[in-house]
């Protein structure tokens, strides 16, 4: 079952996706400023957080493939996340 905490992970991992910017070789200033940047609107401590949790892997470019995707990946549990930027945001582990 899961669980409250769960939840709130995956909703952080679904708002962080729409962050733009992000590549796999930013500095840890760079990626906290996507995080707390307009289209993300993470709090400074809120960033912090997640960016010692979470490293980004690989990114889509949107402009050459149409889709429009940030992989994460879970330093706590490694496993990796995928998200995508669309009306219909989805979410799911990768192993």
């Amino acid at each position: 079952m899961t669980t409250l905490k769960e939840y709130l992970d995956y909703a952080e991992l679904a708002q962080a996706a729409y962050g733009d910017d992000f590549t796999n070789t930013m500095t840890a200033g760079e990626y906290k400023s996507v995080l707390t940047g307009s289209d993300v609107e993470f709090s400074t401590k809120q960033a912090e957080e997640f960016a010692t949790r979470y490293e980004v892997v690989a990114v889509a470019d949107p402009y050459l493939s149409g889709l429009d995707a940030v992989l994460f990946r879970d330093m706590d549990d490694n496993v990796e996340l995928q998200g995508y930027k669309n009306s219909n945001y989805i979410l799911k582990k990768v192993a």
